[in-house]
């Protein structure tokens, strides 16, 4: 079987949930981002950050934030009209569509360690 190559009994592994808070109301996403840390070692989240949801803010509060990392999308043809487009976290800012690039691609990018 596939998933005994990868993962035996014991195996040490992180959770990785993909937009765990998307459709929770924000009282409830704020419940489960205080509780999903204390379930495991490692936990990966990736999700789109709703400012009605301060996950980040609560897993930094919590001392539970190690790295946070972003989507960077390389685009080939030029920026026109469109407008750049940035995040910003903790005062780090990163631009996340890049144009005139040479092929087009999407990146993961660290945006800021707090380990």
């Amino acid at each position: 079987m596939l998933i005994q190559i990868f993962f035996t009994a014991g195996a040490i592994a992180p959770l990785m949930f993909d937009a765990p808070f998307s459709d929770l109301q924000p009282t409830y996403a704020i419940n489960v981002a205080n509780t999903l840390p204390g379930l495991v070692d490692q936990l990966v989240i990736i999700m789109y950050q709703d400012a009605s949801k301060p996950i980040d803010e609560i897993l930094k509060g919590n001392k539970q934030l190690g790295k946070v990392f972003c989507f960077n999308q390389d685009l080939e043809g030029p920026q026109k009209e469109n407008s750049t487009t940035t995040i910003t976290v903790d005062g780090v800012t990163k631009t996340i569509v890049s144009y005139e690039q040479k092929r087009d691609r999407v990146r993961i990018e660290e945006v800021i360690s707090y380990v």
